[in-house]
């Protein structure tokens, strides 16, 4: 594995342990939403790396799910993939502001009369 993909998938490993951690301690909502835009980029970077949809749905089976710790809950491929979306959509603030959930539908191909 590269060393640049090495560093996304280091990325993504942390900021999940942000997401995804079921503990009294838990991080604040606005430290998992932005935590969920830096694996988003961090996908998105090691998207670019690979060199098929196919070959990256692969890495994150072997490289980031395989390797999530049991202590956060599971973590699925079309989690990440609709994390992907958010940097794509615009900032942080922006995806804060239309909400993640919204974010990955209204990027579908037959809603983009709304995101206008």
């Amino acid at each position: 594995m590269s060393s640049a993909l090495k560093d996304q998938q280091e990325t993504i490993l942390q900021y999940l342990g942000t997401t995804h951690y079921i503990d009294d301690n838990a991080p604040k909502a606005q430290e998992k939403r932005a935590a969920k835009y830096k694996i988003g980029k961090a996908c998105n970077k090691a998207r670019e790396i690979l060199c098929s949809d196919e070959a990256f749905l692969d890495w994150v089976w072997s490289n980031i799910i395989a390797e999530c710790s049991t202590a956060i809950e599971e973590v699925t491929p079309n989690t990440l993939i609709s994390w992907r979306m958010l940097p794509k959509f615009g900032t942080l603030e922006q995806c804060e502001i239309v909400g993640f959930t919204h974010i990955s539908k209204l990027l579908l191909d037959k809603n983009s009369g709304m995101k206008a």
